[in-house]
Formats: C-alpha cells, sequence, structure tokens
C-alpha cells in the first residue's frame, strides 16, 4: 500500500514537472517570436527633441508586432513625457478592407501627396480629442504610428498635432 502511494506521489510529481516544462517552453517560444522594435531610439530623440528608451515590443492583436517608446523626460512642444507607439499589421486587401482595425468608422485619413508609402494622417473620430497619427502601407504591411500623453493648450493643439505629424513622417520608414 505504501508502494503504491509513492508510486502515485512520484508520477503525479512527473506530470506536474512536465507540465510546467512545457508552459515554459511555450512563453520562451512566444517571447522569442516578438520581433525586436524597429526603430532605434535615436532616431525618435532627434525629431522630438527629448531621449527615448528602447521601445518595449508586444504581439500586435491582430497579427504583426506594436513598440511603445517612452521618452526619458517632457518632450517640448507636449509640455510632457510622451510615448511613441508603432504597430505593423499584415495588409489583407486594400486600405479600405484594413481602415477597421485603426479606429471608429468617422475616422479620417488626409493622403500625403506624393509619398512613396501611401501615407496618410489620421484624423480622429469627432468625439477623440485630435493626436499626432499616420499610417502607411509597406512591405506588404499597414503601419500605424501615433504619439501618446501630452498637455494641449486647445489654442494651439491643431499646430502641435500637425507638427508632430512632420515629426512621425520624418522617422526611417518600417519594415
Amino acid at each position: 500500500m505504501k508502494k503504491k502511494v509513492l508510486l502515485t506521489v512520484w508520477f503525479k510529481s512527473m506530470a506536474t514537472i512536465a507540465v510546467l516544462g512545457l508552459a515554459s517552453s511555450l512563453a520562451l517560444a512566444q517571447a522569442a517570436a516578438i520581433k525586436p522594435c524597429p526603430l532605434n531610439p535615436a532616431d525618435l530623440s532627434k525629431a522630438m527633441g527629448v531621449a527615448f528608451a528602447d521601445g518595449m515590443a508586444e504581439k500586435n492583436p491582430f497579427g504583426g508586432m506594436s513598440c511603445t517608446y517612452k521618452s526619458k523626460g517632457d518632450a517640448p512642444a507636449f509640455k510632457s513625457n510622451v510615448s511613441v507607439f508603432i504597430s505593423q499589421m499584415p495588409m489583407q486587401g486594400t486600405f479600405d478592407n484594413m481602415k477597421m482595425f485603426l479606429g471608429p468608422l468617422s475616422t479620417k485619413y488626409e493622403p500625403i501627396a506624393g509619398d512613396a508609402d501611401q501615407a496618410m494622417t489620421v484624423v480622429q473620430a469627432p468625439s477623440v480629442p485630435r493626436f499626432p497619427s499616420i499610417v502607411y502601407m509597406r512591405g506588404g504591411q499597414l503601419v500605424n504610428m501615433h504619439i501618446m500623453g501630452g498637455i494641449y493648450d486647445p489654442a494651439t493643439r491643431i499646430s502641435v498635432v500637425q507638427d508632430g505629424n512632420k515629426k512621425l513622417l520624418a522617422l526611417p520608414r518600417v519594415p
């Protein structure tokens, strides 16, 4: 009887170890599957006038990847810390098919004349205060970039957003 109890405990222990090992392997594989962030913090720092930390990569729920880069101080134009967010999703048809992943139907997209990647500035839905945001298509990917955070004066918000969009458009393109 004592031998049977010991065998049962041993089998349960081995099963637990096997399950924990498998879960650990899956977690490492998933972490390895997330590509490193594509932008260099120095490029962000040059564009925004404040130092940025390395990007924090995440899997994008729609496929692809996303990264968030946080400033290491107040960005001058935004009078506070900001984050630059970038996401890439595999293109599934046309931009019109993909824009549902970017915001409400009332979101508008203003094309940038002559842009090789068909870049557009994003004009948020009327219920959302405007913030710098661009999208473009490159290498079979839909790329969305925007600046999060900031303290906006209502009188200058539009000009700050337009200037932020120019800074995003000037960053190196990915992929």
